[in-house]
């Protein structure tokens, strides 16, 4: 009777337990399907199963069709990065492949497809060694650290360790980049000097030591391993020194940025004259360099001393603009605007008919506060701002945005979609590529188009995390 009485216990836990498992997969298999049957942007990697969201258009390393959002331009390939691609490739049909069946005869297939992955591999591990030399450098010398990026084009993945970037992104073979900023007031060129030497410095002695460690395998290694051993060591040794070497080349690098290589802007650093000193330029200077490495608290306080000094002045205004908005909100932005009217209007009519890059800036800036959180009179003054500034620049992306918030404030909502769909894809910055994915979405819902609207929320929100 116990016997039966612990199978009847034990029996209905089991099957219970059987069911759970066959839902468990039956969910999983659920969401794979509807995991392949999203669209997958080939720019920002947004996805969704709303097909008409996105659009096929030519791009890539070959120009094929690719698929892309509509918040996003195709990317095409730079010649740099193609002539990278295909030199690797052409590398890697000419050296590795020979040397992948030397290595299956020696010690077998499954060996030999390690050690091919490993060989294709060095060359990555090469530019990530250079990067990381430089952000190592950067450090030692006190030097606020952006980003560090291995390869190029469409960001693959991210990692952000405090303050600091780590990206890979779709081109691996295409070099990488440093960002890297001094937030100190008094800006010393030999900080960039020993920051800009540490990626050949980190190659030069990685060679060293693959060539130590190719003579203690020459040593030590039995005969079986040796001769692929000493092939690997010897291939890390070469690309590393190959990389310190071209590297400190004094010449252009070709990408498309125009960034020289690290031997030209060493001699650029080391030969530059000092400008003369202009308290005003230094100031803005210090707090652009504050901006870029997201100190808005910092250069907020900095502007705010800033114009008490310099009043009236239309690039200081935008910028205290600017970074009230980052560090409080819009809201504070558009009251601290309300608060000091007459001072923003007396700056922003000071260069009136022709206004500079400044009062340009400055018009942006109040009329995104007073379009996105303005009462329904401050309507018609932002929307004046919007004309002024897309008069003077018609061509900027962040200033055709404001333009689009202004059309759909005075009631024009199809024009202004119109333009915000060609802002989102050309504004670099994604924290104001979210924020306007926000106002689209409003301006697809005004249009009844919901579904759009919701992608357009969802893209948003996706472009805000990769910022």
């Amino acid at each position: 009777m116990m016997d039966a009485a612990i199978r009847y216990e034990v029996e209905p836990g089991r099957e219970h337990c059987k069911a759970s498992t066959q839902a468990a997969k039956s969910m999983q298999s659920v969401a794979r399907v509807q995991f392949l049957m999203t669209q997958y942007c080939f720019t920002c990697g947004y996805r969704s199963a709303n097909r008409d969201f996105f659009r096929r258009e030519r791009g890539g390393l070959l120009g094929l069709r690719v698929t892309v959002c509509s918040g996003c331009l195709p990317y095409r390939a730079s010649r740099y990065e193609q002539r990278a691609c295909f030199s690797f490739a052409l590398l890697l049909l000419v050296g590795a492949i020979p040397t992948f069946g030397w290595a299956a005869y020696l010690m077998g297939w499954p060996f030999a497809v390690v050690f091919l992955v490993a060989m294709a591999s060095i060359l990555v591990a090469s530019t990530a060694i250079h990067e990381l030399g430089h952000a190592l450098a950067a450090r030692i010398a006190g030097l606020h650290l952006i980003s560090v990026t291995v390869g190029s084009g469409p960001l693959l993945t991210s990692l952000r360790h405090g303050d600091t970037v780590v990206e890979l992104r779709r081109y691996l073979f295409a070099g990488g980049l440093t960002r890297i900023v001094d937030t100190r007031q008094t800006h010393s060129p030999w900080r960039q000097v020993v920051s800009t030497l540490g990626g050949p410095v980190a190659n030069a002695i990685t060679c060293g030591a693959a060539i130590v460690a190719a003579f203690c395998v020459s040593k030590v290694a039995p005969p079986s391993i040796e001769p692929v051993a000493l092939v690997f060591f010897d291939g890390l040794a070469f690309w590393n020194g190959l990389t310190a070497i071209v590297n400190l080349v004094p010449s252009g690098s070709g990408r498309p940025d125009r960034l020289p290589r690290d031997g030209k802007r060493v001699l650029q650093l080391l030969l530059a004259r000092q400008p003369a000193h202009d308290e005003r330029l230094a100031t803005v200077l210090y707090i652009a360099r504050l901006l870029a490495a997201k100190r808005f608290s910092q250069a907020a306080d900095t502007c705010s001393r800033a114009v008490d000094a310099f009043p009236d002045d239309a690039t200081l205004l935008s910028l205290q603009l600017h970074c009230i908005s980052r560090t409080r909100g819009d809201r504070a932005s558009y009251e601290f605007f309300v608060s000091q009217r007459v001072m923003f209007e007396r700056a922003a009519e000071a260069a009136s008919p022709e206004p500079d890059a400044g009062v340009v800036y400055l018009c942006t800036n109040l009329a995104w506060d007073a379009l996105t959180c303005g009462d329904p009179d401050d309507l018609a003054g932002g929307a004046q701002y919007a004309a002024r500034a897309f008069a003077a620049q018609p061509d900027n992306p962040e200033i055709r945005a404001v333009q689009g918030l202004a059309l759909i404030g005075v009631g024009q909502i199809e024009d202004g979609a119109a333009i915000l769909d060609d802002a989102i894809r050309t504004i670099a910055d994604s924290k104001n590529r979210g924020d306007v994915c926000a106002w689209r979405a409003k301006a697809a819902r005004a249009l009844g188009d919901n579904a759009r609207a919701d992608d357009f929320d969802r893209l948003g929100r996706h472009f805000i995390a990769m910022a």
